[in-house]
């Protein structure tokens, strides 16, 4: 517990002491907080007078709105740095593939884009490649005499079978969705290849899916064909399908039957097992 605690309070003091120069955001956090407080004491208030037991709700409130914010610049600032240590503009000795975690939560905010340029280059930096793996600690120079930790790191193993999973579908706990391809990149659905998923463990069953190009598609109005099938309960939030591509849905098809509702990058499927068209 102790060495644990170390080690939380050193991550912590290096992240107040970087805070502590930019400022960004503790002043963007602040005044994103003091916006909340003032706009709901305005909403609460009725007659002339706030609200009973109002005062805890726009406490939480704001704190909860103002630490999601904190939040999304934590991942701007960490790509920030990343890109910035990829291009070598600046000096840096190692890293750990234990970055690959960070994949799954830019899946999950919806940040297709950053999630497959950070695999991408953590799946090009494996060490060594014969392997198909990862150190526990990757040299700016291979052939430093530093400390490598576990060769080969099955536990950043795992965490890049979450991180490819989490690409492919992920559970989406506040509406008990299933969510297909939020992480699929534009030129793996492109592919006349196409991508394949064979007997996926999720929390409502096992799931199997392949995702390619219509043989009618084209670069003007591309289409999409998924296909599910597996023993898998259709999950109370349905199957979401987030598109793939970079543009908006024009119509989508189910099991030859147009879905009335759907928005412009994502559709939500009832029925399985389904196959579906999605045009653009």
């Amino acid at each position: 517990m102790r060495q644990f605690l170390r080690v939380a309070w050193v991550v912590m003091r290096k992240d107040l002491t970087v805070e502590m120069r930019t400022r960004e955001i503790v002043y963007t956090t602040v005044f994103f907080a003091a916006s909340c407080v003032l706009v709901f004491a305005f909403a609460l208030v009725k007659e002339g007078k706030p609200m009973e037991d109002a005062a805890a709700a726009i406490l939480w409130i704001s704190i909860a709105f103002a630490g999601t914010l904190a939040l999304g610049r934590t991942f701007d600032e960490y790509l920030a740095g990343f890109r910035r240590r990829r291009r070598g503009e600046i000096d840096w000795n190692n890293y750990s593939a234990y970055e690959i975690r960070i994949v799954g939560a830019l899946v999950q905010l919806g940040r297709r884009d950053d999630a497959a340029e950070l695999m991408e280059f953590l799946m090009g930096d494996r060490r060594p490649r014969a392997w198909n793996q990862w150190p526990e600690i990757s040299w700016r120079d291979p052939r430093s005499p530093g400390h490598l930790g576990d060769v080969p790191h099955t536990w950043i193993g795992a965490e890049y079978l979450l991180a490819l999973r989490s690409m492919l579908a992920y559970e989406r706990e506040f509406d008990h969705a299933l969510v297909l391809a939020a992480g699929v990149p534009q030129e793996w659905a492109l592919d006349r290849a196409g991508i394949g998923v064979q007997r996926l463990p999720s929390y409502y069953g096992v799931l199997s899916y392949t995702l390619k190009p219509e043989s009618t598609s084209t670069d003007d109005h591309p289409q999409l064909r998924l296909q599910l099938s597996g023993d898998l309960d259709v999950p109370p939030g349905g199957i979401v399908v987030r598109s793939p591509l970079k543009r908006p849905l024009s119509h989508v098809v189910v099991n030859g039957r147009r879905l009335e509702s759907f928005s412009p990058h994502e559709a939500v499927i009832r029925t399985f097992p389904a196959d579906i068209v999605l045009s653009y």
